[in-house]
């Protein structure tokens, strides 16, 4: 797996034309987020926890960090944090308070799952990240298919239909980077 070979993918992302980037899209992710003070987060897809250390340093009680790569989880920092190396769909906690995805429901094949995994964790507050079903989607989909990882490119209208499924009702979206979206959900 691709992400497994990053050992250093955590500093690097926070460099150059990626934290750049990386910057833009946490605006948009500022801009649609509720007050994190106090609340417990499960985050799907947390990498190597640049979002994590946000939602921390925002106040967040506890960051349930859930990857399936022990390589990328292991440059999460510590602190009210608790990851966990297994793949999302397995993950049955409940308890929480907001579900983050902030870069990786474009790898997960179904959307729907997610949203009803979403729902079933008790969080009445769901952020996404996603990327774009533009140019600069496809040209993402396309990097990600030279390192062996498959991306699914969902418009507006899946993730909406997708969450309405589950009880989910869009609250916020935000133009993140020419590639990527920021979007709020709430029950």
């Amino acid at each position: 797996m691709h992400f497994d070979s990053q050992l250093d993918y955590g500093r690097r992302s926070r460099r150059g034309l990626w934290g750049w980037l990386r910057q833009r899209e946490l605006r948009a992710v500022r801009a649609v987020c509720p007050p994190l003070h106090g609340l417990r987060i499960w985050e799907a897809c947390a990498g190597a926890g640049y979002y994590t250390e946000w939602m921390v340093a925002e106040g967040a009680r506890e960051v349930v960090a859930v990857d399936r790569s022990a390589t990328m989880l292991a440059q999460i920092p510590s602190g009210p944090i608790r990851s966990l190396c297994m793949d999302v769909g397995d993950f049955c906690e409940t308890g929480f308070d907001l579900t983050a995805c902030l870069g990786g429901l474009e790898f997960l094949p179904c959307a729907a799952s997610f949203f009803a995994q979403a729902a079933a964790s008790g969080s009445g507050q769901l952020l996404l990240l996603t990327p774009r079903r533009n140019l600069g989607g496809q040209l993402y989909k396309f990097y990600h298919a030279c390192k062996g990882n498959r991306v699914f490119l969902r418009s507006a209208e899946e993730l909406d239909r997708a969450g309405a499924a589950c009880g989910w009702q869009r609250r916020a979206r935000r133009l993140a980077s020419p590639y990527s979206e920021a979007w709020a959900y709430q029950r």
